[in-house]
């Protein structure tokens, strides 16, 4: 009888590990800085019209990702996750900024390569305003495959609405990808 049980678990074992196999055990995710960006202020206020005034190229080597992991061929990479948070650049002695400022924003990816048939796709957002945080995580959307865009090269871009802060904000994140294989 114990014999028989211990079988029974050492199958169950089996097939969880082909289910996982199937599922994306290979699978991995890679992170890219975004460099510093820097939201100009105006004391007079204005209209906010972008929320990153410097397009960011992603440059994520999947291919040397890929050997690095030692896994398969790449099948789709997907935005795992956006996060951005306040410097010390732009807060001189006695400032505190935070993203008060902001009340939407949305991310698309476009290709860099002209005459390319890739359209300009969202690819996260930041439907409510988030208040006077120094850090808050982007909605991404989910199943917007990334991975033509950076194979030809890509950068993000935004729009955003809100107001002019009345000092320079400055501020970084990490774009997080989830790279599926084959």
């Amino acid at each position: 009888m114990a014999r028989a049980k211990r079988l029974a678990q050492v199958g169950v074992l089996a097939m969880l590990a082909l289910g996982s196999s199937a599922c994306g055990v290979f699978d991995f995710n890679v992170s890219q800085p975004v460099p510093e960006q820097r939201i100009t202020g105006n004391v007079l206020g204005g209209l906010l019209g972008t929320f990153v005034p410097t397009p960011i190229p992603l440059t994520v080597n999947l291919a040397q990702e890929v050997k690095n992991q030692g896994t398969g061929p790449v099948k789709a990479a997907t935005l795992q996750s956006l996060s951005f948070e306040i410097t010390k650049t732009g807060e001189p002695p006695g400032d505190a900024d935070g993203f008060d400022f902001v009340k939407t924003v949305e991310l698309s990816i476009e290709s860099s390569r002209s005459n390319s048939a890739l359209p300009k796709l969202l690819i996260a957002d930041l439907p409510n305003p988030p208040g006077p945080t120094r850090s808050f995580l982007m909605r991404t959307i989910p199943n917007v495959n990334l991975l033509p865009y950076i194979n030809e090269g890509c950068k993000i871009t935004s729009t955003a609405t809100g107001t002019v802060p009345a000092d320079d904000v400055t501020f970084s994140g990490t774009i997080q990808i989830h790279v599926t294989t084959l």
